[in-house]
């Protein structure tokens, strides 16, 4: 998969909070009609640094992310750390038809 050099979609800030979650802004949310169980491909930066990383995560209640212990890691980050985060892409669970194959 390459994750290289896609447009933004959206670029907000989150505040790290506890086992690296993060939130979606709801309003962006709502503009993209992102929904619980959709996937996004982020790109995170501690808010004061250039080193970033890749990921890509389900979107959960209340478009809660977690963004996986080795990145966290990777990039020194705790709870409470602020966060560039670039939405890349968004890839939505395919709904079969019942008694499809």
């Amino acid at each position: 998969m390459n994750m290289r050099n896609k447009e933004p979609i959206a670029i907000y800030y989150a505040r790290l909070m506890k086992n690296g979650r993060i939130i979606i802004p709801e309003g962006t949310r709502s503009f993209l009609k992102l929904k619980e169980g959709d996937q996004v491909e982020l790109k995170v930066k501690p808010a004061e640094d250039d080193v970033s990383a890749l990921f890509i995560s389900n979107v959960g209640k209340r478009g809660l992310v977690v963004i996986p212990k080795h990145i966290r890691e990777r990039l020194s980050l705790k709870p409470g750390s602020w966060l560039e985060v670039t939405l890349l892409a968004i890839y939505r669970p395919i709904i079969r038809a019942e008694g499809s194959v």
